[in-house]
């Protein structure tokens, strides 16, 4: 196991860390020490102990000097639709630790899915990191859309864990130790890699008292949720707006899809609308909003969103219609033009936005429906088997 030195090396560190658990959980110190040692990175008290005597009297350690930190320390943002500003470190982490920081978390929530204490943090970090990602590499060139859409909410399913062994607890505090690791290697320190870092320690604290083992019935349809597809819900990190279009009610997985795009949650990060909103009243932005235009030799042009779907289509004697997303186009035969100069279209960019429908205006198609809205809204029923994406 890797230790870093810059932390575990410090015994004040740990003793700090001791007392404050102390007095939070309201145990005796040294049972307090044991698990602060565990938080560390090691077995228990004696194990660092034996540690640090194995250690030379002068150990070198590698930090970073104050003249490379970063100017400022951190940039502040804001994602729509949050009110205030949200900050993040002057650093940028390589794509592959973003990768395995979202493959280390996705096994640790489902091992943790039924002691919320302890993996509510642990999604607070993934929705948080997969907003800086976005941020850190904001063009196509740089991280392509597919590879962001498959990272931190699209990369897999939770392999839950209803009744998680020791040895599975050992692998969650293991993992979120790794993480921790991860973030601490590739961000600086600054308040919110701090705020990162404190959430992974809150996981691990609530790792060391787990709930008491559920029994599990072999009837699943008794367990079944009333949440149905067509249901517009808010996804409690960042209150972002979806309508859920499938519901696994045995994992408890929820596929959503909003403005950005579709997304994976599990069912405690969703919080169900009270007032429900009217299908045709919601038009998610990756999918009506035009990214480019195809200009052929004949005079046609052919408006596509972000995930390149044709979506209305102008014929040489000016009339405009909508296109079947299924109809084949000869993108090679077309000149392309893409109205953000391969930047991402995130929703928070307003600019984007009354550009994107300023476009829609003069082609006069605000009010109307293209072909791939009406077959996203097909899906929205309960029942139906057409995918979104022919």
């Amino acid at each position: 196991m890797e230790i870093q030195a810059s932390s575990a090396l410090n015994e004040r560190n740990i003793k700090r860390l001791a007392r404050k658990l102390k007095g939070e959980l309201g145990i005796p110190y040294n049972q307090a020490l044991e698990m602060a040692s565990r938080l560390c990175g090691f077995s228990n008290w004696q194990h660092y102990k034996n540690f640090l005597n194995a250690m030379p009297s002068t150990i070198s350690i590698d930090t970073q000097p104050l003249s490379r930190l970063p100017e400022p320390l951190s940039i502040p943002y804001q994602m729509f639709p949050l009110k205030g500003l949200c900050k993040r470190p002057n650093a940028k982490m390589p794509v592959e630790a973003h990768f395995k920081l979202a493959t280390l978390l996705l096994q640790a929530i489902g091992i943790a899915s039924n002691h919320k204490r302890a993996c509510k943090p642990l999604g607070q970090v993934r929705a948080t990191l997969d907003d800086w990602v976005q941020l850190e590499y904001p063009t196509e060139a740089e991280l392509s859309n597919q590879l962001f859409a498959n990272m931190y909410f699209g990369g897999g399913q939770h392999h839950v864990l209803t009744n998680p062994t020791e040895r599975e607890k050992q692998l969650f505090r293991d993992n979120v130790i790794q993480i921790k690791s991860i973030v601490c290697q590739y961000y600086h320190e600054c308040q919110p890699t701090k705020w990162i870092l404190d959430k992974l320690t809150v996981a691990l604290v609530w790792s060391e008292t787990w709930p008491k083992s559920k029994p599990v019935s072999n009837d699943f349809r008794k367990e079944a949720s009333p949440l149905q597809v067509g249901t517009f819900v808010r996804i409690k990190k960042g209150e972002r707006l979806a309508v859920v279009i499938d519901y696994d009610p045995v994992t408890g997985i929820v596929t959503c899809y909003g403005h950005p795009g579709r997304v994976l949650a599990m069912r405690f990060e969703i919080v169900i609308l009270k007032e429900q909103l009217k299908l045709t009243e919601f038009k998610p932005r990756r999918l009506v909003l035009p990214y480019g235009v195809w200009t052929f030799k004949d005079g046609r042009q052919i408006l596509f969103n972000r995930d390149y779907f044709p979506l209305w289509i102008k014929e040489p004697d000016g009339a405009i219609h909508s296109i079947d997303p299924q109809e084949r186009v000869d993108k090679e035969s077309a000149i392309t033009q893409i109205f953000y100069d391969g930047q991402r279209l995130s929703c928070e960019n307003s600019t984007k936005k009354s550009s994107s429908y300023r476009i829609l205006q003069e082609w006069k198609v605000v009010d109307r429906a293209s072909n791939l809205l009406d077959r996203f809204r097909l899906i929205c029923n309960p029942g139906t088997t057409v995918d979104l994406f022919p």
